[in-house]
């Protein structure tokens, strides 16, 4: 009976072994519960042998023994040949002892070796974990090693030599050592993100959730920000987590809990891309006649976000906005669409989509639209259908026009960089003299730029976003604020960070409908705003910034709330009494211009249409960094961009 009951525990044991190899909660160290698994199924498959020849306790020491001896290549489980024939009996189970005999002989070497092996790795790893904490430089910690990974790190090396660089845990087989030269200087630790815990005051320590999996990167930052929740204030304010993720989820979650005074940020690549193709390629600098008409070819996720972008930079006094959305199969993406953003299909805004089946009814039906494009951006689902599209859209815009004028530019969403660099360099005057001529094909969104130090940390829209914030405070104050505290209010809500966002790219374009501009670094001459404000261009600068602000709240799911609404949901409680109501994503001021100061009143609120006209007023405020916490100022000067109006 004890032959039996030895073997089919072994069988449950190991089971359970190859249950814990797979189970990647377990981390770092399931290594060593599967080696002490194998030890056991050892010790178990011996014991029936040496109680038959032995007494018990000599029989419970020899076992362990030879288990010990197994792991060291010294033991012979042939010995027990016999004895295992002649007792267990059954052929069948004798074959299954024979069987697991064998394979324990090889699987609890290797098994231990390993764990040998992982034992010293992780030990070194703790020795330079020690090293690292000990040190100031500023540290820069990556939770996974992949591509963007060390896209980012290069940069990040790029503009600090003397930082220090962490990768933890490498899940990209892409991603491995030989893509980390020499210059980049980097530790590769089998640790996680979280215990990486710099303590020094004065130290500042970036954290990066960059893996693949969301989800991942979520729990990372989560885990972060709870170990930061019991450090001083001082220490908190010198650590940055930033967590990459395009899951609007996400943001409810972050904004669920508390951060102190931690410096975390959400990047979304898609975002991302959009803001900076509209930054560098303004809509103003293309529109003829007050019109701005944006063609997007392709409905995929950068689309979607260079559509809500949109729908808000273009807000314009005295401009059209009109966006076209051509796509094969619209139909289940595009109520999807109007289902999450419904203020976005109202009457302010003129948003067409077009669904065709194949490419001859694609170009028919753009044909029949009638419409003179001014900005149209590709985004298909790979690199091929992409270029091959902004190609043939060129060919299009040539071709239905008699004087072959008609040459609105081509944005392409291209990640490659070396795919970028060809395509914006297709076929230009340059590259092809014979011909003179080129695709006009701009490329927008590669890795290097999205994944870049200077994009997420210090990007002239984050540097004005928190200005902008601070400008906000200033004008509620009744006297000097408090930066510090007013910078971790900015860090609460994510909405409120990304509206200050969208707030700093939209300076650009109010300054462009002035003839101005802003720059860092530039020897030209600088201008007063205030010689361009009079009256009645602050008065239309207001108009457009609250058009602005209310485009942008509906391009992120927000609508229009009554009085009645209002009134009903600070009752309930669910609004903690505020006017606006998160939760449901309503508000009152999303409303025409004129409407504002009559629903103030009637809230027992300050006429916001006062602060809208305060924010344009202060532009240079935000510009010069009144508090000093970009670090740079910019310049306000003329433009030398030829608006189409």
């Amino acid at each position: 009976m004890l032959w039996y009951i030895s073997l089919f525990l072994s069988i449950a044991v190991l089971a359970i072994i190859l249950r814990i190899a797979v189970d990647k909660r377990k981390g770092k160290t399931r290594i060593v519960y599967v080696m002490l698994g194998c030890f056991a199924v050892t010790y178990l498959l011996y014991l029936p042998p040496f109680l038959a020849q032995y007494d018990n306790l000599a029989a419970i020491l020899g076992g362990f023994i030879n288990a010990l001896q197994v792991i060291t290549l010294d033991a012979d489980y042939l010995q027990f040949y016999d004895v295992i024939k002649s007792e267990v009996g059954v052929a069948f189970l004798t074959n299954a002892y024979y069987f697991l005999l064998a394979f324990i002989h090889i699987a609890l070497p290797l098994v231990s070796a390993l764990t040998a092996v992982t034992l010293i790795i992780q030990y070194i790893s703790g020795l330079q974990m020690k090293m690292i904490r000990r040190r100031r430089k500023t540290l820069h910690v990556f939770s996974e090693l992949n591509n963007e990974a060390i896209v980012l790190a290069r940069s990040i090396r790029e503009n600090d030599k003397k930082c220090e660089i962490v990768f933890l845990d490498i899940k990209d087989n892409s991603a491995n050592n030989d893509n980390l030269n020499q210059d980049l200087q980097s530790y590769v630790l089998n640790e996680h993100i979280e215990s990486v815990k710099a303590r020094a005051k004065k130290r500042k320590v970036y954290y990066y959730c960059i893996s693949a999996d969301e989800e991942e990167n979520l729990n990372s930052a989560l885990a972060i920000l709870s170990f930061l929740s019991n450090h001083p204030q001082e220490i908190q304010r010198n650590n940055y987590v930033t967590l990459f993720s395009t899951d609007p989820a996400v943001e409810l979650m972050l904004d669920s809990i508390e951060k102190g005074s931690v410096n975390i940020s959400i990047v979304d690549k898609n975002r991302t891309a959009s803001y900076r193709l509209l930054q560098e390629h303004p809509l103003l600098k293309y529109s003829e006649n007050g019109e701005i008409n944006v063609l997007l070819c392709g409905f995929t996720s950068v689309s979607q976000a260079v559509l809500r972008a949109i729908s808000w930079c273009g807000q314009l006094h005295g401009y059209r906005l009109t966006a076209t959305v051509i796509g094969q199969d619209l139909e289940w993406s595009a109520a999807d669409f109007k289902a999450d953003f419904p203020g976005l299909f109202t009457e302010r805004y003129d948003i067409n989509f077009i669904d065709y089946k194949n490419e001859v009814e694609f170009f028919e039906k753009l044909n029949k639209t009638d419409v003179n494009f001014t900005y149209v951006v590709v985004s298909e689902n790979d690199f091929r259908t992409t270029i091959e599209r902004a190609i043939d859209l060129r060919r299009f815009f040539y071709t239905t026009d008699k004087k072959f004028e008609k040459a609105p530019p081509i944005f392409a969403y291209i990640e490659n960089t070396h795919k970028a660099e060809a395509v914006a360099a297709l076929a230009t005057a340059e590259s092809n003299p014979a011909r003179k001529m080129h695709y006009d094909i701009t490329p927008f969104g590669t890795t290097e730029s999205v994944y870049s130090f200077k994009n997420i940390t210090g990007s002239d829209i984050e540097n004005l976003a928190r200005n902008i914030h601070l400008v906000y405070e200033d004008i509620f104050s009744d006297g000097p604020i408090d930066v510090n505290g007013a910078l971790k209010r900015y860090n609460m809500f994510e909405v409120n960070k990304n509206s200050s966002r969208a707030n700093a790219l939209h300076i650009r374009y109010k300054l462009l409908m002035l003839g101005l501009d802003y720059a860092e670094q530039t020897e030209a001459e600088e201008v007063e705003l205030e010689d361009y404000l009079d009256a009645k261009i602050l008065e239309l600068l207001t108009y457009a910034e609250h058009d602005r602000w209310m485009a942008f709240l509906e391009s992120e799911g927000w609508i229009s709330s009554s009085i009645e609404q209002v009134k009903a949901y600070q009752a309930s409680g669910i609004s903690r009494g505020r006017h606006n109501c998160p939760i449901i994503k309503m508000h009152p001021y999303i409303c025409p211009f004129e409407e504002l100061p009559g629903r103030s009143e009637q809230m027992g609120l300050p006429d916001s249409t006062v602060y809208d006209r305060e924010l344009i007023a202060r532009i240079p405020d935000i510009l010069h960094d009144k508090w000093g916490t970009a670090g740079k100022k910019y310049k306000i000067i003329k433009s030398d961009i030829e608006i189409g109006n």
